[in-house]
C-alpha cells in the first residue's frame, strides 16, 4: 500500500506491524523510559536554575513513553481503530510541536539568565 495515500493513513483495519517494526517501537519506547528516568535523576541533583529544564524534559520523555506503550499495545492486540497509522503521524507531530516549544523555553531561559548576569555585573559598580 502506498504510504502517501489517504487510504494507508486512515484505514480503520490496517495490517499489524511486522515483528521487526514492533521491535523497533518497543526499543524506542524503552529508550524513552530510560531517558525519563535519567532526566528525573538529573532534576533531583541540579540546582534550581536548571531544575525546570530537567522537569520539562522528564515530562516530554514520560509522556511519549506512555504513548509508545499504548500504541505498541494496541498494535499487538490488533485493536482496529486504535492501531491506525494516523496515530503514529499524530504522535510525531505532537512530539515536534513539543520540541519546538521546549527549544523556545530554553532560548528564553538562556536570554533571561544572560540578562540577569549583565544586570548583576552592572549593579556591582553602583553604590
Amino acid at each position: 500500500m502506498n504510504i502517501l495515500s489517504l487510504a494507508y493513513w486512515f484505514n480503520t483495519r490496517p495490517e499489524p506491524f511486522t515483528s521487526w517494526t514492533q521491535l523497533v517501537l518497543i526499543i524506542l519506547t524503552a529508550l524513552l523510559i530510560a531517558a525519563a528516568v535519567w532526566t528525573r535523576i538529573k532534576a533531583n541533583k541540579k540546582q534550581a536554575v536548571y531544575k525546570k529544564l530537567w522537569e520539562k524534559s522528564f515530562n516530554f520523555f514520560l509522556t511519549h513513553a506512555i504513548i509508545g506503550i499504548l500504541l505498541a499495545f494496541f498494535n499487538f492486540q490488533a485493536v482496529p481503530i486504535l492501531m491506525a497509522k494516523f496515530w503514529y503521524a499524530l504522535w510525531l507531530i505532537f512530539a515536534i510541536i513539543w520540541i519546538v516549544f521546549f527549544i523556545l523555553f530554553i532560548t528564553k531561559r538562556i536570554a533571561r539568565k544572560a540578562e540577569l548576569k549583565k544586570q548583576k555585573e552592572f549593579e556591582k559598580y553602583i553604590p
